[in-house]
């Protein structure tokens, strides 16, 4: 079942926060905080432009999801949709994975968001995930990359 994240929520979204954080390749440039995340959950869960869902199994949350609906930077007059995480736990990703994307999509659309971007991490599964979104329409149109500066 996919619904929309509570507070209550909180401590299972940190949980796979942390499953998230050591797939991702960030802790070569950050260390982990799950003290701080769940906060950052929390705070973000009650902004307004934050949105947030949930996967759940047998009463068991396996999956979430969190984007932000702002006015594009370059176009102010498209409403954007942009990923802050999309997480399922790995025996998950197959089954629910994609079902999840899709209601992220759906969710931002009836938000008013135009366009939506998503991220492909290098470090997990980065070309899988791309190929993925190639196959729902989706286009590469920007690369990130993080540098250490302290």
């Amino acid at each position: 079942m996919i619904r929309r994240a509570m507070l209550d929520d909180v401590p299972e979204l940190a949980r796979l926060g942390g499953l998230f954080f050591a797939e991702s390749g960030y802790a070569d440039m950050m260390p982990p905080d799950p003290a701080g995340l769940a906060d950052n959950l929390a705070a973000f869960m009650q902004a307004p432009a934050c949105h947030f869902l949930v996967v759940e199994v047998g009463g068991r949350m396996v999956g979430a999801a969190g984007f932000a609906i702002l006015p594009a930077f370059p176009a102010p007059a498209t409403i954007q949709a942009t990923e802050l995480f999309w997480f399922m736990e790995p025996e998950y990703r197959g089954p629910f994975g994609p079902l999840l994307l899709e209601a992220m999509e759906e969710e931002a659309a009836a938000l008013g968001a135009g366009v939506i971007s998503m991220i492909a991490l290098e470090a997990a599964r980065g070309a899988v995930v791309g190929r993925l979104y190639e196959r729902r329409g989706y286009r590469l149109v920007e690369r990130a990359y993080m540098r250490r500066l302290t």
